[in-house]
């Protein structure tokens, strides 16, 4: 059973890895670039709904803060999606997620970097509240 916990930590840290900051130095050339298709980002969204199902009984019942990693991708996603619309309307623009090892282009500015830390810290944070308040 540990590793199967050992596995699933692993799993979603390359899907934060991935989602967030990407292989790829050119922000414009980043996998979280393509969750601004619609149909792309539903697609992993239910997906990611569907990875929630699967340990449901176990968080209800013996309340293990392991299980509840599998709910961070689907609250990413949805955060990821209001952070962006947060940055259409405040710049006009989807949001720019970039390193200090990338890139930065010159579109960049402190609020894509406050609504990322809101984005990825966030999901972090929900998870445990979920965790305790079950």
């Amino acid at each position: 059973m540990i590793a199967i916990e050992v596995f699933a930590i692993f799993l979603f840290a390359l899907i934060f890895g991935e989602l967030t900051f990407g292989w790829s130095r050119d922000p414009k050339n980043k996998f979280y670039r393509k969750l601004f298709n619609t149909n792309i980002y539903i697609l992993i969204l239910s997906s990611s709904f569907l990875l929630c199902l699967i340990p449901i009984y176990n968080v209800l019942k013996e309340q293990r803060i392991i299980y509840s990693i599998f709910f961070m991708p689907c609250i990413y996603l949805i955060l990821f999606k209001v952070v962006d619309i947060i940055s259409i309307h405040v710049n006009d623009r989807h949001i720019i997620i970039a390193t200090r090892w990338d890139k930065i282009p010159k579109e960049r500015n402190w609020k894509d970097v406050v609504l990322t830390l809101f984005a990825f810290l966030g999901s972090f944070a929900l998870t445990v509240l979920i965790k305790n308040n079950l």
